[in-house]
């Protein structure tokens, strides 16, 4: 019998099948055009959801060797005060940052290159984390001066509340880094003395960990002068940069 013959011939039973036939057949012969045509469906959902549920990052911060609470109360408290439209926008209090400026530990080498990433690529609005790691990142040149972001009122900080750096050794150590040498020798002044340094700067606040809201948000570890927050050269959103340091020191 010729071939078209036989297809006719089985297309005639199918026709006359009962359902349970009819879905078999139809199963055998186009399971896997079903199936990628489901896959195809699936996956454009997914990511037309995704595209339409996602919020802006309006504040990106880099909590460096921070505890964190279940429920820190900047996570909640902040989006009002900043008057953040929590339907549409977040921030990101990243505490997945564990920095040890004296070991290689895997994760230190990884938190150290994502924070070098996202510094790099503008995504980055302010560092927190302890003197140490702070003036490390200082002495890189990566931090605004704090006049370009708090009002003037907010940076008369009572003494040992302001970060400073002195912006003669910052250039020491870039000459330093273009001629591949090592910075560590370059002594680097007490960041509470500027009156020490030829030209300070002042490039963070400094306060006390064991008053709210800080108390009641998160822990910066090994840090017995308190938690530094620095806001990064090329922040991308200074204005919320600029609410975020008030809400924390009002």
């Amino acid at each position: 019998m010729p071939v078209y013959d036989e297809f006719k011939e089985e297309r005639e039973e199918i026709k006359n099948a009962d359902f349970k036939t009819k879905l078999s057949y139809f199963w055998d012969y186009y399971k896997f055009h079903t199936l990628g045509g489901l896959f195809v469906i699936i996956v454009l959902s997914i990511f037309i959801y995704e595209r339409i549920t996602a919020k802006d990052t309006v504040l990106n911060v880099a909590l460096c060797n921070t505890i964190t609470g279940d429920s820190p109360t900047v996570q909640e408290e902040f989006p009002k005060y900043a008057g953040i439209n929590t339907k549409k926008e977040k921030i990101s209090l990243d505490d997945s940052y564990a920095i040890d400026l004296e070991g290689t530990s895997q994760a230190s080498v990884y938190s150290m290159q994502k924070l070098t990433a996202y510094v790099s690529a503008s995504e980055l609005d302010m560092m927190v984390g302890s003197v140490d790691v702070i003036s490390y990142y200082a002495y890189q040149d990566d931090f605004m001066e704090l006049d370009k972001v708090l009002p003037k009122e907010d940076r008369e900080r009572p003494e040992g509340q302001l970060f400073y750096i002195d912006k003669a050794v910052v250039e020491e150590c870039q000459q330093a880094l273009s001629e591949m040498k090592d910075t560590e020798e370059i002594e680097k002044p007490d960041p509470f003395k500027p009156e020490l340094m030829k030209e300070p700067v002042c490039v963070g606040i400094v306060l006390d960990q064991e008053k709210p809201p800080l108390s009641t948000s998160f822990y910066v570890t090994n840090a017995e002068e308190g938690a530094v927050f620095a806001v990064l050269y090329n922040a991308p959103h200074t204005d919320m940069c600029r609410k975020f340091m008030e809400y924390m020191i009002n």
